[in-house]
């Protein structure tokens, strides 16, 4: 028998990466999104994930306690990228916060 592989998502975004990881039998058992768009269009895509929406950097053990008896394989992070592409570099700033995430 295989072994259950299970996820953790962080900077879900729209579930793009739980998808992948699901069409491939991995489980995801939890995401972290701030954006609330997103985590709308993540619900509407993956309902049996339970979401976090929160700034990732403000979240405690107490909201992770009920993965204490999860083996947790995989953690993902698709984090912001805007800071780091060359794509419209004119409104980057060299001091973007998100990119000590």
């Amino acid at each position: 028998m295989r072994k259950q592989i299970n996820h953790i998502s962080c900077f879900s975004g729209t579930g793009g990466i739980c998808a992948g990881f699901k069409a491939v039998g991995i489980k995801t058992v939890l995401a972290i999104e701030k954006v609330h768009s997103c985590v709308e269009t993540y619900t509407a895509n993956h309902p049996e994930v339970p979401v976090i929406e929160k700034d990732i950097r403000n979240v405690g053990k107490e909201e992770l306690s009920h993965l204490k008896n999860i083996t947790i394989d995989i953690v993902s992070a698709g984090m912001p990228c805007e800071t780091f592409r060359t794509a419209g570099s004119k409104s980057r700033s060299f001091f973007d916060h998100r990119q000590h995430l």
